[in-house]
């Protein structure tokens, strides 16, 4: 962290395990611990002009009230943007909105999503994280990653085509953090990406 201003690098991002699992047999931090650790490395590298995500690490094992008093806690500092993580793979559609929905009712900054696709949700997680208030969504390229991957770039521009009011969206939710810029062809209402 505190080589990052003198490396030159436009943005850091935090991550820590929240649930009680990782908690236990990751880091074994409770959560007063993570809160002020957080605050102090946000606090600092914002001092320095450095954009800040900060992301609870396999989120839908952790318990609601821990999650949202970290978030709050970040939030108040200034923290650019909050991730949420199904770090297992084993969050559904529902459960995704609820925390988003509940999340963006907490933090004024961008929520950002990243779902895993053991149990085959991650393209219908990512959809109701926009639907539910998510600003950014992580995807891959046919969805390589560990495991069954994350949510593929493909599949969630398909699924978004069949919703044109999260097209509007579109190029901010899917980023240009992979360097992919996605614009709207007009007369078609679909998704083109360029580099």
């Amino acid at each position: 962290m505190h080589l990052s201003p003198r490396a030159g690098v436009d943005g850091v991002d935090i991550v820590i395990g929240t649930s009680s699992f990782l908690r236990k047999y990751s880091h074994g931090k409770d959560i007063t611990y993570i809160i002020k650790s957080a605050v102090e490395v946000i606090e600092f590298v914002k001092s320095k002009g450095i954009e800040v995500r900060f992301s609870s690490e396999d989120s839908f094992r952790s318990d609601l009230v821990d999650l949202l008093s970290i978030y709050r806690a970040v939030d108040k500092v200034g923290v650019n943007r909050v991730g949420i993580a199904d770090t297992v793979g084993c969050a559904n559609p529902r459960q995704v909105y609820d925390l988003v929905r509940t999340l963006r009712g907490v933090v004024s900054c961008d929520i950002e999503c990243h779902f895993h696709d053991d149990s085959g949700c991650a393209v219908a997680n990512a959809y109701c994280a926009l639907e539910a208030g998510a600003t950014h969504i992580d995807t891959s390229v046919l969805g390589i990653g560990e495991r069954n991957g994350i949510t593929t770039l493909g599949g969630l521009i398909a699924r978004m085509v069949r919703r044109p009011v999260l097209l509007l969206d579109a190029p901010r939710a899917l980023g240009a953090a992979a360097g992919v810029g996605v614009a709207l062809v007009s007369d078609s209402r679909l998704p083109r990406c360029s580099r």
